[in-house]
């Protein structure tokens, strides 16, 4: 299987410059067999989920997982920096 590869990824700009985390935020993506997200959400963190990342997130395009030369949807862990 060949895992999807990302096409456009932009995040919102954060609100303040004060009280970033020098940390990465982990995304469990699903991503259908068009390279739309269809799911995104926040793993691995039990702070309150960053919505405006979420948000953004759902409009980030792939190129699809194939498999046997087919896109297929896939599932993907994404570690998004707060530094850039």
């Amino acid at each position: 299987m060949i895992p999807a590869q990302s096409i456009l990824l932009r995040r919102p700009p954060p609100l303040s410059s004060e009280g970033l985390p020098d940390s990465e935020l982990l995304l469990d993506l699903l991503i259908d067999s068009a390279g739309k997200v269809r799911s995104a959400e926040q793993a691995g963190s039990t702070k309150s989920p960053d919505a405006d990342l979420i948000k953004a997130a759902m409009e980030w395009t792939f190129i699809p997982a194939f498999k046997d030369g087919r896109a297929v949807a896939s599932r993907l862990r994404l570690a998004v920096s707060t530094k850039r």
